[in-house]
């Protein structure tokens, strides 16, 4: 009985957090694609413009968190100023997707190549200010976030970076000081 009692307050405490937390948060877009205008009879008008907001930002903290790692534990990877070794990434076959959790640990920048195309991903300390040429090779989602801004944004210290049941490589590279990368 005392099990229950416990389990209750513990919902009920939590759909009150999650009241204050709704109840606190801007209803508005964020994007003006996003925004649905009331015409003058009171219904709502959906542009030919119009874009939902993104399912995969708004979880990508739950998806790094959760998603499967590469099964190798954690590995440090260093990178020298030039350019380091691939780090051969080992995911096993009948596995449908690997997610190599990437942390920069030490150093201002470092750029992390997947196997294929668009598999790119930078990683930068909050406050350091962000090289040119390092900019034009990030993915979209960080130029997104930093578009603007002379020097790195909050959360981009850590990055996943997606594989297939055929595994791959990761090649790491740095702007300028060297930087150290964990790998799990």
């Amino acid at each position: 009985m005392k099990k229950l009692i416990i389990i209750l307050a513990l919902v009920g405490v939590s759909f009150i957090g999650l009241l204050i937390y709704g109840g606190g948060r801007s209803q508005e877009p964020k994007r003006p694609c996003e925004q649905v205008t009331k015409d003058d009879k009171g219904e709502y008008t959906v542009p030919d413009s119009w874009c939902p907001p993104s399912l995969a930002d708004s979880t990508r903290g739950l998806q790094a968190r959760f998603g499967p790692g590469l099964g190798q534990g954690v590995q440090t990877i260093d990178i020298g100023p030039q350019s380091a070794p691939p780090a051969t990434v080992d995911a096993k076959f009948g596995t449908k997707v690997r997610t190599a959790k990437l942390t920069l640990k030490s150093g201002n920048f470092a750029l992390a190549k997947g196997t294929y195309g668009d598999g790119v991903v930078c990683l930068c300390q909050e406050g350091a200010p962000i090289p040119p040429n390092f900019r034009a090779q990030c993915d979209a989602h960080w130029k997104k976030e930093n578009a603007g801004a002379a020097s790195c944004v909050g959360g981009f210290n850590r990055a996943t970076l997606p594989f297939d049941q055929f595994g791959g490589s990761i090649n790491f590279t740095v702007t300028g000081m060297p930087a150290t990368v964990e790998v799990k």
